[in-house]
């Protein structure tokens, strides 16, 4: 079988924090299976006007994965 495309995975969060490290380490956990069928994964964070860390949650994810 073989790859499909391109994945995008988009997340949008408004004071999200408490919850968006939980959800980028599954979708992180996830990346190694998702490029067995997929020619690439990217990642599309918006974040709406947190008043938290939400926007530096986000940035540190993507630092990681890049």
């Amino acid at each position: 079988m073989g790859k499909f495309g391109t994945l995008t995975v988009g997340i949008i969060s408004r004071n999200g924090q408490p919850f968006l490290e939980d959800c980028l380490q599954s979708f992180s956990s996830a990346l190694p299976a998702l490029t067995e069928h997929f020619d690439a994964v990217e990642f599309i964070g918006v974040d709406s006007n947190s008043s938290d860390n939400t926007l530096g949650v986000m940035l540190a994810f993507s630092q990681g994965i890049s």
